[in-house]
Order: structure tokens, then C-alpha cells, then sequence
């Protein structure tokens, strides 16, 4: 007899009278306990089963803690207004913002929406707020609170209510770097959402963004991009203050080392977008049946068949001992089940949101839009989790990845997609483009383990990285160089020819190639600056296109991408796509016509980036020649014109780079490029000391006749920078900059 009841289950037969048992039914069908004791490790599928728990919980007894209440459900009807029109009783359109608070210019917010415990899968995930001192605060460290296990909202007798969501205010530091730095107030977020406050050119005073431009100030207008400020006689002396950090041995960690914010504001923007998606989600499903079907497929995790993928795949390729210091073989169990845990769906959503917000604006090599983790491989989203759980606030986190590391390492190294052999030869007249996207997944998941192992990694780690492992990334770098894939030649033929989707599609393949093996040669200009480690590439071997505009990669939809494309083929340096090789020698022209020195003057802070890293390799293979110092002149004039063209920036009406980022847009902010006048700085530091030591070498030789040491630094290959934090320090104040320029 078929079953009248209302509410089945998806996955098996069984059926149920009310939507909560089949809820509470679906967990079985995953190893997920929403409701966790915040005292000790156990967790529970019923609420009821955990209340009865702390009644006798050994640890929370101990610990004197009274015990907790859990916040009840709201009875009634759902909310789904806006607070400001439920408040008003006004029809509300259920967006962010909503019409009615856009059309008034008024802040919209769904805090109620938030605050129901309804939402269970957004609100398990949620850190106690301590009543003492009302400071966010994760689960204790011997509570497994980096292995995945959700923990539950739970309010002491004692606490008093607060908001879910942190004030905007304490993520001032981190939004707004620079007004934070300077001492300068912060935005008043009490005024109603305008436009922007703009100043007449000779105003003194900060601009400062309104709530609705929730930012961060990602330039030093004066510094660091002097494009967007009016032209003047002379630009400001640049401070090296991101390289003196960055080179600190004070400065450990991914995280410090390129600005991520501390523990505290990453906590606050991993809660705000943990919030946000979870508004997002359930504002989608509007009618009982999508409703339903949506619970069923939240509670069986779309990333389930990822993690399986991933354990399964890292378990039979370590069955036996191996090098990554895990013995699969005597507690396959244990070690299952382990991993299990720090890949979980739940881990791999915060590690994917900690790796989009904090890393990507500092390797922008994905298309986001068209990222979809159920379908990226096993092994580049098991490398992807990794960097974001070193970016998360929780030290378990970074600890279990670090566990981790040297067993997903080998797995990805011994990727058969991995390869430098030439079946995608360039004489082929179409490659397999499926095998170029898998050769291409595989670079970047080795890219991630380098990235990995040398800002987070042990002394034998940071060698293995930079002295083996990178030489193999070069190599398959270098065989993805196809002719006509790492360039994108006329930009019209995007508009005039074929499916506007399969164009879309094949730009952002094309930009991905060229972005990736971009990275990879600022890889080595990295290791060449930082750890004195002699280039394996050279900068005419670059035959690969200036990557393309922000706007053009981070578009979101086709008509986005259509309209910044156009922009951009009507540009100087759209109409031109050169290399970064043909720019070089542009860059090192004594006489620059006035078409490339347009072209110059348009390109973006990554491709002035990448330009002011490869003079830094020329300027390492010239002083450690024995030819004289006359014969770098060409160098001398790079690094002028580059100054030049930096500080007369063009950016165009639809192609200007985002100098403000929403929290939900983190990931398309500037990253560490945004200080490539740094970069530039430490070149000329690096010239005029070397000339000043080809100089000394010469008075030493007519002295002494004995050999003279070449180098700027005294130890090569070393994976400390204390050399070059030392010569920051000593040389930043000195102006050599000004000389040169």
C-alpha cells in the first residue's frame, strides 16, 4: 500500500508524517551530529539528546559552567522580509538589498532571518560567544574544532543577548588596511547607504566609502597608485613597509606574510560569508517542494562524493610506506577516517571560502564564476583546502594540513597529468583542449603544494619546494606554452565569431593558461629576490600574453564579459596583445614611441608586477657576469620607464581594477601587486649597490690581484631572507630610487 505520508526521503523508502523527522532521518545518511557539546567531543542528531548530555557532562561539571540552554525555534510564520520591512509590515523583495531599502537609500539587513535557529546547518558552524568580555571565540583546541565536527549556538543562563553578525566596525583593520594604519577614523556606518564622497582636486583629508561601499582600501592613492590621483611634479618617496614585513623573521605563515587580516577579522569575514550563503540559499527556494528537495540535498552534502574521491584516492596510492611519513598500511582505519575528517563537506566548504577570500586576490589563476568544486579534480581541490585551512583562524586547522601535507604532495606529484611530454606540440592544428585543462588542473594543484611548503613548511619542505619540485613545474609550465592558447590575438574575433557562451568559455581557458604560467615565472623572480636563488626562467622565453583586465576575468555573466571585452579591444593594449617578452623590450628602450608607451601606461598592476619582477632576474644574471657594468644600461632604462609609466596610469571608463571590495566580493580585490612599486624600489636598490660593487671590485683587483666575491648577498639558495630583510631596512630611507628616475 503506498504510503500517505507527505514527506519522503530522497536516498531510501522510509516516509514521515513531518518535515522535522525527515530532517533529523537524513542524517543518518551522513556522518554529520548538528549538535555538539561545547564542554567535550561528543556530538548528537537530536537537540533533546544533547540537553539531557550536559545534565551529566564530566567536563562541563567540572569545569563549574552552569548548564547551557539551547535557543529554541520560533514558532509562526517564517521570516522572510527583510528586518526594515517586516518592521514596516511593507512587501519586501526578498534580495540583498532589498528595492524597497535600495530605493531608499537605506541599510538592508536580515538579521532575524539570521538569528533563526531554523537555519541549523549555518548556525552549527558558529562559534560561543564568551559572556565575559563579548568577544567571538572558537570551541577549545581539545574539542576537535578543526576536524569538521559542527558545534551547536548554545546561551549560558549568565549571557547576555548579542548579535550574531560582528559590527562592520571591528572589521575596520582589516577592510580598511590603510585608514587603520594612519590612525584615520573609521566610516560612519550609522548614515544612510549614498554614493561615494568624493574631494576637489587640493582637499585635504581621506575619502571615505559609505556603508554601501564596505571596502578595502586595497591602494595607498598617493604610493602605490598614483594613477587615480591628479598629476604632479614628483610622486611620493615609496616606503618598502610590505617588503620589511614580508622579509621580517618575525613573519611566519601564509596568512601574515601577505596581509590576510589577523585570526580575529578572518573569523569575523568567515562568519559574514558563512551567513550570507546560507541567506542565499534558503531565500532561493520558494515554493514546499523546492524547499524540501533543498533540505535533502543540504543535509547529503553536494562535496560528499568529493571527499570520498579524495580519501579514496590518497588511501590506495599510499597503501604502503612512503615518504609523505604515513603508514597506511598498518591503520588504514585510523588514518581513513583521519582524513575523512579534515576533508569533510563541511571542512571543504570553509576552506574553500577562507581560500577565495584571502589567498585568491593574490593568485587570481581561476575563473570564480565558473569554479565548480563537484566538478575540479580530487587532487587540485584537496590542494586548494590545504592552502585555505592554513587560512583559517583555528591553529588546528593549519596543524591538520600541515599532517596532510607530504601525503596529498606525493599523490599530486605522481599525477599522470603531471607531465611535460609534447602531445600537446604546438604542430597539432587544434590540441585536445580536455587534455590541456587536465595538464593545466594538475599545474595548479603542484603550484598549491609549492606554495604550501615554502611559506608554511619545515626547513626540508622549503628545499625540497624550491630545489625539486619547482623544476618540475617549470617543465610542464613550459610544455602548456602552445601556440595560440597563451595568447588572445584579436579580441574581435570574440565578438564577430561563433557561440558567444563557447567564446566566453574558451577566453577564460586562454586567460587561465596565461594567468597560471605567468605565476610560475613570478614564482622564480620570488625565489630570485628572496632567497638569492639563481633564475631558471628567463624573460624572453615568456611567449605568453599580458593577462587580460580584472573586470574581463572576474566577469560573472556573459553580458559582463562582452561589454569588458569590447572595452578592452578598443584599448591600445587590446588592439595589441603583446607578450611579456615584447613588452620587455619595450620596457628597456631608450626612445619609447609614443603607441608603446601607451600600451604601458594601460596595463594592469599584475602585468606591471610581472614586469618589475623580471627586471630583478636581469638584474641577478648581469652582476653575476664578468662584462662590464656599461652593457646593463638597457636595464637602467627599464627601470626608469617603468616608474614612468606607473605613475602616469591609465584606466579606462569599464576596465578600471576594483579599489573597494564588499566582504562577499573579498575575492575580487588587488592583492600583493598592489605594492609593486615595492618591488621596483628593491630593484633599484639592487642596481646601484651592484654598480657600486662591480665599482669596488675593480679597485680591489688593482689592489690586492686576488679574486673579488660577485653578489649582492653573500649566501645563494637559502631559504631564509634575512639577507634582503637586512638590505631593506638599511637601504629604504636612502633615495636611490630618486636617482634612477
Amino acid at each position: 500500500m503506498q504510503s500517505t505520508s507527505p514527506f519522503q526521503c530522497a536516498i531510501c523508502s522510509n516516509s514521515f508524517t513531518r518535515l522535522e523527522h525527515l530532517q533529523r532521518h537524513l542524517l543518518a545518511h551522513t556522518d554529520s551530529r548538528p549538535y555538539g557539546c561545547t564542554f567535550c567531543t561528543l556530538t548528537f542528531n537530536r537537540s533533546d539528546a544533547l540537553t539531557r548530555h550536559w545534565k551529566t557532562c564530566e567536563a562541563r561539571i567540572n569545569s563549574g559552567h552552569t548548564t547551557p540552554k539551547l535557543s529554541h525555534r520560533k514558532r509562526g510564520r517564517k521570516q522572510h522580509s527583510c528586518d526594515r520591512c517586516s518592521q514596516s509590515k511593507r512587501r519586501c523583495s526578498r534580495t540583498f538589498p532589498c528595492d524597497k531599502c535600495m530605493d531608499g537609500k537605506q541599510e538592508c539587513t536580515y538579521l532575524r532571518f539570521l538569528l533563526d535557529a531554523d537555519n541549523l546547518s549555518t548556525a552549527a558552524q558558529l562559534p560561543t560567544l564568551v559572556p565575559d568580555n563579548n568577544q567571538w571565540q572558537s570551541p577549545s583546541s581539545g574539542s576537535d574544532a578543526g576536524l569538521g565536527v559542527p558545534w551547536a549556538i548554545v546561551e549560558e543562563e549568565s549571557m547576555a543577548s548579542g548579535p550574531l553578525i560582528p559590527d562592520a566596525d571591528s572589521l575596520i583593520p582589516f577592510l580598511y588596511p590603510d585608514y587603520a594604519a594612519k590612525g584615520v577614523s573609521s566610516p560612519n556606518f550609522a548614515q544612510p547607504w549614498g554614493p561615494p564622497v568624493t574631494r576637489n582636486h587640493g582637499e585635504s583629508g581621506p575619502i571615505i566609502p559609505w556603508m554601501s561601499q564596505l571596502t578595502w582600501n586595497v591602494y595607498d592613492m598617493a604610493a602605490y597608485a598614483p594613477s587615480f590621483a591628479p598629476p604632479r611634479p614628483s610622486a611620493r618617496p615609496v616606503r618598502l613597509n610590505f617588503l620589511a614585513k614580508f622579509t621580517s623573521t618575525s613573519t611566519k605563515g601564509m596568512a601574515n606574510s601577505f596581509d590576510c587580516g589577523n585570526p580575529e577579522e578572518r573569523r569575523r569575514v568567515i562568519l559574514i560569508l558563512t551567513n550570507t550563503a546560507g541567506r542565499s540559499e534558503r531565500l532561493s527556494t520558494s515554493d514546499a517542494g523546492r524547499a524540501l528537495m533543498f533540505q535533502q540535498l543540504l543535509l547529503v552534502h553536494p562535496l560528499a562524493a568529493k571527499t570520498h574521491e579524495i580519501v579514496l584516492g590518497m588511501s590506495q596510492h599510499h597503501h604502503a610506506n612512503t615518504s609523505d611519513g604515513i603508514n597506511w598500511q598498518d591503520s588504514l582505519a585510523l588514518n581513513e577516517s583521519l582524513c575523512h575528517q579534515f576533508f569533510s563537506p563541511a571542512n571543504l566548504d570553509r576552506y574553500l571560502i577562507a581560500f577565495w577570500s584571502f589567498w585568491y586576490p593574490n593568485w587570481p589563476v581561476f575563473h570564480k564564476p565558473s569554479f565548480d568544486p563537484t566538478r575540479t579534480p580530487a587532487r587540485l581541490l584537496a590542494t586548494i583546502a590545504i592552502i585555505g585551512a592554513c587560512l583559517t583562524p583555528e591553529d588546528a586547522d593549519r596543524d591538520a594540513a600541515m599532517h596532510w601535507l607530504g601525503a596529498v604532495e606525493e599523490w599530486v606529484f605522481t599525477d599522470p597529468a603531471f607531465s611535460d611530454d609534447d602531445s600537446l606540440d604546438a604542430a597539432a592544428d587544434e590540441p585536445d583542449m580536455a587534455a590541456v585543462r587536465d595538464r593545466l588542473d594538475a599545474l595548479r594543484a603542484a603550484y598549491c603544494i609549492i606554495l604550501v611548503c615554502s611559506w608554511e613548511g619545515k626547513e626540508s619542505q622549503k628545499r625540497r619546494a624550491r630545489r625539486t619540485r619547482y623544476s618540475q613545474v617549470i617543465s610542464v609550465a613550459r610544455s602548456l606554452q602552445v601556440s595560440g592558447l597563451t595568447t588572445h590575438g584579436d579580441l574581435g574575433a570574440y565578438l564577430r565569431i561563433g557561440s558567444a557562451q563557447g567564446n566566453w568559455q574558451r577566453f577564460v581557458l586562454k586567460e587561465e593558461l596565461i594567468r597560471t604560467v605567468t605565476y610560475v615565472f613570478l614564482l622564480d623572480m620570488g625565489y630570485v629576490i628572496f632567497n638569492n636563488t639563481p633564475p631558471r626562467m628567463v624573460t624572453f622565453e615568456l611567449d605568453v600574453g599580458l593577462t587580460c583586465p580584472e573586470t574581463c576575468f572576474q566577469a560573472g555573466d556573459l553580458e559582463s564579459w562582452l561589454f569588458s571585452v569590447k572595452a578592452w579591444s578598443e584599448t591600445s593594449l587590446g588592439q595589441g596583445q603583446p607578450s611579456v617578452s615584447s613588452m620587455m623590450e619595450v620596457l628597456m628602450k631608450d626612445e619609447v614611441s609614443p603607441g608603446d608607451w601607451k600600451m604601458l601606461r594601460q596595463m594592469s598592476s599584475l602585468n606591471f608586477f610581472t614586469l618589475a619582477s623580471a627586471l630583478h632576474g636581469l638584474i641577478f644574471h648581469h652582476h653575476c657576469q664578468p662584462t662590464s657594468w656599461n652593457q646593463a644600461t638597457p636595464i637602467l632604462h627599464g627601470l626608469r620607464n617603468w616608474r614612468q609609466a606607473w605613475l602616469q596610469r591609465e584606466q579606462l571608463c569599464g576596465l578600471r581594477e576594483p579599489d573597494r571590495a564588499v566582504p562577499d566580493d573579498a575575492w575580487r580585490r588587488i592583492g600583493f601587486m598592489r605594492f609593486a612599486a615595492e618591488y621596483w624600489y628593491l630593484g633599484c636598490i639592487v642596481y646601484k649597490r651592484t654598480e657600486s660593487m662591480q665599482t669596488l671590485r675593480a679597485d680591489w683587483n688593482k689592489i690586492a690581484g686576488g679574486p673579488f666575491r660577485k653578489g649582492f648577498l653573500e649566501r645563494y639558495d637559502n631559504s631564509d631572507m634575512r639577507q634582503v630583510h637586512e638590505l631593506v631596512i638599511q637601504f629604504q630611507d636612502m633615495g636611490l630610487g630618486a636617482e634612477i628616475v
